[in-house]
This record gives C-alpha cells, structure tokens and sequence, in this order.
C-alpha cells in the first residue's frame, strides 16, 4: 500500500476495516468477529474517543484474527491492522490526546 505523509492513517484503516468487515461471509468466528471489533475501534478513535488501551485491543484483534481464519481473507484483514498500530503510534495518539485538550 503506498499514500504519502498527507494521509491520515486513521481514516485510511477505519476504509480498510469497513471493507474487510462488509466483505467477511462470516463463516469464520475470528474474522466476522475481529473485522467487526477493529472497524468498531477505528471508529473510536474516529469520535475522539480512542485511548492506549483501545490502540492495545486493536493490534490484539488484528494479531488473534492471524492464521486463524478458514480463508485468507481473515489474513488480509489483519495484516493492516496490526501494521498501522506497529507503524503509527503517533497517528492514533494524536487522535486521542486532541480529543482530550
């Protein structure tokens, strides 16, 4: 996935989690349930209501949804998830701490 640094990483994962949990058949219980879960999160963070212990539970979904799922989609699912939080700490941060001021 390439964006530049005018990206908010936030609003591009709440995109990938809406996909992801519309494109779930639900066969399986950790992706109907983790892309369900994540897009709720995201979502959050989205209404300034996010904190370090929802970006916590974020890359917890997104790391119990991996390998753990009937079909590879679950994978798809996650790989973004537990990146973005791995890889933009700061972009969820500044979600929260502007929220609080």
């Amino acid at each position: 996935m390439v964006f530049d640094e005018d990206t908010d990483v936030i609003k591009l994962l709440h995109r990938i989690t809406r996909f992801y949990n519309h494109e779930s058949c639900g066969q399986c219980t950790p992706c109907r349930e983790g892309t369900h879960w994540a897009r709720l999160i995201v979502q959050d963070f989205l209404k300034g209501n996010g904190n370090e212990r929802k970006m916590k539970r974020l890359q917890r979904v997104g790391g119990n949804m991996m390998g753990t799922t009937v079909c590879a989609l679950g994978d798809a699912a996650a790989m973004p998830i537990t990146s973005f939080v791995k890889k933009f700490p700061l972009e969820f941060e500044k979600y929260y701490t502007q929220a609080a001021a």
